[in-house]
């Protein structure tokens, strides 16, 4: 019955508008009660956990563009896209300012506000969506993600823009002020997203050159995530979330962004400083001693788990420094040897090398296997490894090229 009605009032969007804050938009010039009404209209599904979410599968916007007279093309350009959901959350993609980054990369079930911002043109930015975004770079002020009146939280149910169900205006409100520390990681984005230039800022703050400011949007999504995902594995999980405590002074989650952005700035040490203190957990019981046959798949798992954290090529720069801390630890637990197997044709080939000269002999069989690069990531990814008689061994089903391999079910 909607198919041909126009809404009697018609804004336009704003070009960093997210379109579920535009959907609120409409339906407050319409002076509809909630924006369940243009939803209803425009036969769309209401969001679930994460508010901009559009699937290009199962989501049409041919109703809501002729309701808003908004070319679809532009509707979906305000949306994050997602392809089809796998069951594992750590496959999942979505498509935020042009490239598809991890799922963990917007805001679950929170809805963050500027309300300086929201001051000078009252409208829902779609940069505040990010999981990374906390803090506004443009007004040195913590986002709101509650009604400082009421003190619930805000959700996109809400009458209006600005508006709370219990009537406060949010743009009376003067928000938290930040340091330049706790805002840096909000400039950073900005720039990749070209909202805001601040390049030439945090550039300036980094005297020696510094692979992460280097990255693209897409890259160093990946590799905050990968860092995050790395703080929280079990073996490490608590050393991890107390030192972001000490660091930000915050429970909240979302939190570790800004740790896992200063690790990534300062990764030449505070990275190398981060692996080396979990040691403790890695060889306490069985420090100086040999790896038994029973408790060798416990750090074959481990470091597994580890390098399935950084899967993309970006987050290079780090797994070269987990890879020289596991060389490090194969000497401490006295293992001797390293051996490498598999198929290559004509027939079964391996190759071993003693443990302290393991960096240098994978660079030389990558040469003689004439593969692109061989690494300790690379052979967990592709191999059964076990360890036992002082030797690690990476069996392969064959000796291919396995420079550009990843881990499947990591993002």
């Amino acid at each position: 019955m909607y198919i041909t009605k126009k809404l009697l009032r018609r804004p336009r969007p704003f070009k960093d508008e997210s379109l579920s804050g535009y959907i609120i938009r409409l339906a407050q010039s319409n002076y509809y009660p909630s924006p369940s009404w243009i939803f209803k209209m425009s036969s769309l599904k209401k969001r679930g956990i994460y508010a901009n979410l559009f699937y290009s599968h199962e989501d049409d916007l041919q109703k809501l563009s002729l309701l808003s007279e908004v070319e679809e093309h532009i509707l979906w350009s305000m949306a994050w896209i997602s392809p089809r959901q796998s069951n594992s959350t750590f496959m999942n993609t979505v498509k935020i300012f042009g490239d598809f980054v991890p799922i963990q990369s917007i805001s679950k079930k929170r809805v963050k506000l500027c309300p300086i911002c929201l001051r000078s043109a009252p409208y829902c930015r779609s940069v505040w969506e990010l999981s990374f975004i906390k803090h506004c770079p443009l007004h040195n002020c913590l986002l709101i993600d509650s009604c400082p009146q009421c003190s619930k939280k805000i959700v996109d149910s809400r009458p209006g823009v600005t508006i709370c169900k219990c009537g406060f205006d949010w743009r009376n409100y003067e928000p938290e002020t930040v340091s330049e520390k706790q805002v840096s990681l909000s400039k950073f984005v900005y720039n990749l997203c070209r909202i805001a230039d601040f390049d030439s800022e945090i550039i300036n703050s980094y005297k020696n050159p510094n692979p992460v400011l280097k990255l693209n949007f897409q890259d160093f999504a990946y590799l905050l995530c990968s860092i995050v995902k790395f703080g929280n594995l079990y073996q490490i999980k608590k050393r991890f979330s107390n030192r972001a405590k000490s660091l930000f002074h915050s429970q909240d989650s979302e939190s570790c962004f800004n740790f896992a952005f200063f690790v990534a700035l300062n990764w030449r040490s505070e990275f190398q400083k981060l692996v080396l203190s979990h040691k403790n957990c890695l060889d306490s019981k069985y420090k100086g001693s040999f790896i038994k046959k029973h408790n060798s798949q416990y750090y074959v798992n481990l470091f597994r788990d580890i390098f399935r954290c950084f899967p993309k090529s970006s987050c290079g720069f780090i797994t070269n420094v987990i890879e020289d801390y596991f060389w490090n630890f194969l000497v401490k637990t006295s293992i001797k040897n390293v051996e490498i197997s598999g198929i290559k044709q004509p027939g079964f080939h391996f190759f071993n090398s003693p443990v302290n000269e393991g960096k240098s002999f994978l660079k030389k069989l990558a040469v003689d296997l004439e593969l692109e690069e061989l690494t300790v990531a690379s052979l967990f990814a592709t191999s059964q490894v076990e360890i036992y008689n002082r030797t690690i061994f990476f069996k392969m089903t064959y000796l291919m090229d396995v420079s550009n391999c990843i881990f499947t079910g990591c993002y």
